[in-house]
């Protein structure tokens, strides 16, 4: 007599979390509606599109999970060993607009006598 086999399956189940507008605004350090708004039509910024249920915007917590490690990786890429530390467009420009905010011209400056 045969014994019988027994199979299992295994099933893997997923749970799909979906944040509201309100919850990605607060994720993202309460940024404005319109940030996000933004953000989802900015083809470059490879954001997340939300799915509308009933009118309401929902996006999936794990596109925006992964759309934070693409972004992490792009911000923070990894120098050649002995190489010097690049300094970007950005960074020298943010530099000589705050030296010039911090840098007022002689002439605007209050002068110490009475005229």
């Amino acid at each position: 007599m045969a014994s019988p086999t027994i199979s299992r399956e295994r099933t893997l189940e997923l749970e799909v979390v979906f944040l509201s507008a309100k919850q990605v605004r607060a994720r993202y350090g309460g940024v404005s509606d319109m940030t996000v708004w933004r953000w989802s039509r900015d083809d470059e910024l490879g954001f997340p599109q939300p799915i509308r249920i009933n009118g309401r915007r929902f996006w999936s917590e794990q596109a925006l999970s992964a759309w934070e490690r693409h972004q992490s990786a792009l911000q923070s890429p990894r120098p050649e060993r002995g190489a010097a530390p690049s300094t970007s467009r950005r960074a020298a420009h943010v530099h000589q607009d705050t030296h010039a905010k911090f840098s007022a011209p002689k002439a605007c400056l209050p002068q110490s006598g009475v005229e």
